[in-house]
């Protein structure tokens, strides 16, 4: 089906202390004008005056017309793919890039075996200042037909930076197997990063596969060739990766190749204890206790800074826990070891932490308490710390000594709560205990005795309790503090309200923190956020002129104004909404920076929605070819364009492909689920949309109840789908089911498409069965 976009989708929430964007990532795509045999434009090429998305007919004006005939519909694709070839390089000739850039994306996407246009593309998006769309393209183009071997270890690297492993991994097999022969070096270096990959997702025997492979290169130089330069060059990039490739010799089972490769590391880096701390754990694997202890009494010995964190001291309760069977008496060597590190450590927070964690479990918070107490005084901004404190004193019911640690805790983290973790969702699950807490704060506040930082830290509990006139009264109290400050203290009152849905509460409170900062540095992203406040209450006009504020005091950014058309959209004033989109796309859509790219993503998407609400199905199609055209892997604009052309009959194979993937990049989404099943129907494969459909409209056989009726929640639509599907196998009583069903969750929908839907859902069930 065909999926409408959320409401406000670009709020972005960031709490105080955050509140810029990254810029944009490099790319390296240089190789891809020789790995594609491209050149680039000329320097001097005149660009386009101006980079409007074209209206259909625009585009439509001088291209070549590709008339309807009987032949297959690959057959029709490669003639529009032609077609689309041609009028690129009409209009690159005319010096029109941005356009003649369009065109062949297109022409590639009707037919991916056009070569030719893709050595375009790559070039001619690097040209015009995208390089993040060229480098899209130029991964296409290796995944499918490239044999560079540089060029593919070069967008692997791209890939890994982007944290698509599986992907770049993908990409690094292929230039392995392009490799010329004898060239040992880069093997083994290319045998390194896909060890790493393997590793990073958790595929341990592949990685300790290929990173032997690299170990073998360099412990036989000689039989692989390498001169003295070359054995250098590789023994930088392997000796560093020896604990890596130790690990995944552990994790796999290979323990003995393990214990040589930490051995190795351990000479290199020139620390024994980390060296013992790999021998506890391997023995551990072996389930030799008996020397696991010994090595882990070694390590504890000689462990050098930094200390060995939290996983040392996991091991060493486990080593212990095993070599003493009376489980008391193990805990009680644990604490008593971690006692003494920390006499001879105090700085030591991680093992602060876990003799307090220790403590905690076992249900002992007068220790847990000197433990943190002591540790503070040595580190008295650790955020590990002071959470800890304070969940001690939340779990021991010790509301009067918890006030003053919460406010530490708000105080060191910005006025965050969040390092409290599951002990403030227990506390919020007990509500005489919030209300106790509540009381206690609101007595202290009337009598002036409440902590510093307490009052912030307690007005987010009561927002969660849902006690806004509590939380609104500490809240200001807050604000009157010195720290973390008023304008900090301020944004958080709102975002916490806004969060909590008290969107004017939220409004009324960001509206004070722009008071603060009328035209400061957050002044823009205080009307942002309130600008979004002010929609969600239905204050559209409100709303529009916060937006107009947000995007004068930030003029370059793509992200502000994109509010405007936004909150237009979500009241229904879907006129004025188009005009501010194409507002965004001709101010915005000749700039390069990645996160405007995905603004203007999101325009199209949303004005493709517009035009299919207001029967404009052509121009609606063209929103989404151009998001293809710049993103051709977009998930949402995939389902949307199958869907449609499914609905309409039109391109059906391609709308099954889209589908397809689609499904495959989000298999949960059962608004993907519909589109393919639909585009299924459509191609008249009905066993098969049914499968779908039913996954669309509940989960898989679930999805109808004995009785015949579809399970309940599902959408009108898909539901009308499926009772399609089950009508044409002639399963005529589960498709009246289905049927009925749909008019049930179309009730009280009085959109034109809507009521039109009802209708012939009303006739279908007055048909007779046969």
């Amino acid at each position: 089906m065909f999926t409408t976009r959320s409401p406000l989708p670009a709020t972005r929430l960031r709490w105080p202390g955050s509140l810029r964007w990254p810029g944009s990532i490099c790319c390296l795509v240089s190789l891809c004008w020789l790995a594609l045999g491209a050149l680039p434009p000329t320097a001097g090429a005149q660009q386009p005056a101006e980079a409007r998305p074209p209206l259909v007919s625009e585009l439509a004006s001088d291209a070549p017309e590709v008339r309807h005939d009987t032949r297959s519909e690959a057959e029709r694709d490669r003639v529009q793919a032609l077609a689309l070839a041609a009028h690129g390089r009409l209009l690159f000739q005319r010096q029109e890039f941005a356009a003649a850039l369009r065109r062949y994306q297109r022409a590639w996407r009707y037919d991916p075996r056009a070569v030719n246009v893709l050595r375009e593309i790559v070039p001619l998006a690097f040209g015009l200042n995208r390089p993040d769309e060229a480098t899209r393209y130029a991964i296409l183009a290796a995944e499918s037909q490239t044999t560079d071997a540089q060029l593919l270890t070069q967008l692997g690297d791209y890939l890994t930076t982007q944290h698509e492993l599986a992907r770049a991994a993908g990409l690094y097999a292929r230039a392995l197997e392009q490799m010329p022969d004898g060239d040992a070096l880069a093997s083994a270096l290319l045998h390194l990063k896909l060890g790493g990959l393997h590793l990073a997702q958790a595929e341990f025997d592949q990685a300790a596969a290929r990173f032997d492979v690299a170990r073998q290169t360099y412990d036989q130089p000689e039989r692989a060739g390498l001169t003295d330069n070359q054995i250098e060059q590789l023994r930088e990039r392997i000796v560093p990766a020896w604990p890596l490739m130790a690990e995944a010799s552990l994790q796999s089972g290979k323990l003995e190749r393990a214990e040589e490769l930490f051995a190795r590391a351990g000479r290199a880096n020139q620390n024994p204890g980390w060296l013992a701390f790999q021998r506890a754990r391997i023995a551990a694997r072996r389930r030799d206790w008996d020397e696991a202890l010994r090595q882990v009494d070694d390590y504890w010995q000689q462990a050098q800074p930094p200390a060995p964190g939290a996983a040392g001291y996991e091991l060493l309760a486990e080593v212990l826990q095993q070599t003493q069977p009376d489980r008391v008496a193990a805990r009680q060597e644990v604490r008593r070891r971690l006692a003494e590190r920390l006499e001879r450590r105090p700085d030591e927070v991680e093992a602060a932490d876990f003799l307090g964690r220790l403590w905690r479990e076992d249900k002992q918070p007068q220790q847990a308490r000197q433990v943190y107490a002591a540790a503070l005084e040595k580190n008295p901004g650790d955020l590990r710390l002071l959470a800890g404190l304070a969940a001690t004193l939340l779990e021991a019911d010790d509301a009067g000594d918890a006030l003053p640690a919460l406010g530490r805790l708000v105080q060191a983290s910005d006025g965050s709560l969040a390092g409290l973790g599951e002990p403030l969702e227990r506390l919020m699950a007990d509500p005489p205990r919030v209300q106790q807490l509540l009381d206690l704060a609101g007595k202290q506040l009337d009598q002036r005795q409440l902590a510093e930082g307490a009052a912030l830290a307690v007005a987010q509990i009561a927002v969660q309790a849902r006690q806004w006139e509590a939380a609104e009264k500490l809240f200001q109290q807050a604000a009157s503090e010195p720290r973390p400050g008023k304008l900090e203290v301020l944004t958080v009152w709102g975002l916490s309200m806004f969060l909590a849905q008290q969107h004017a509460r939220a409004a009324a409170a960001l509206q004070l923190a722009i008071r603060e900062d009328a035209t400061g540095d957050r002044a823009a992203e205080l009307y942002h956020y309130q600008s979004s406040a002010l929609a969600l209450n239905d204050q559209t006009d409100d709303a529009v002129r916060a937006a107009r504020r947000a995007a004068a005091l930030e003029p370059d950014s793509a992200e502000f104004l994109s509010r405007i058309p936004l909150i237009y959209y979500q009241a229904g004033r879907d006129r004025e909404a188009e005009e501010a989109y194409r507002e965004l796309l001709d101010r915005f859509d000749g700039d390069a920076d990645i996160q405007t790219r995905d603004v203007l993503r999101e325009a199209r998407l949303v004005l493709s929605n517009l035009c299919v609400r207001g029967d404009r199905y052509d121009e609606g199609v063209e929103w989404l070819e151009q998001v293809l055209d710049e993103f051709p892997e977009d998930t949402g604009a995939r389902n949307d364009l199958g869907y449609l052309w499914a609905d309409r009959g039109e391109h059906l194979e391609r709308a099954l492909r889209m589908t397809r993937a689609a499904v495959a990049a989000d298999p949960e989404n059962k608004a993907y689920r519909d589109s393919l099943g639909w585009a299924l129907f459509r191609l008249g494969k009905h066993a098969e949309a049914l499968d779908e459909l039913k996954l669309a409209a509940g989960a898989g056989e679930a999805a109808v109840e004995p009785d015949g009726e579809p399970d309940g929640g599902a959408d009108g639509v898909v539901l009308d789908h499926l009772g399609d599907a089950h009508w044409q196998l002639g399963q005529h009583a589960q498709a009246q089911a289905a049927w009925r069903r749909a008019l049930e969750a179309l009730q009280g929908q009085e959109t034109p498409a809507d009521v039109a839907l009802r209708q012939a859902i009303e006739a279908k069930l007055r048909r007779p069965a046969n």
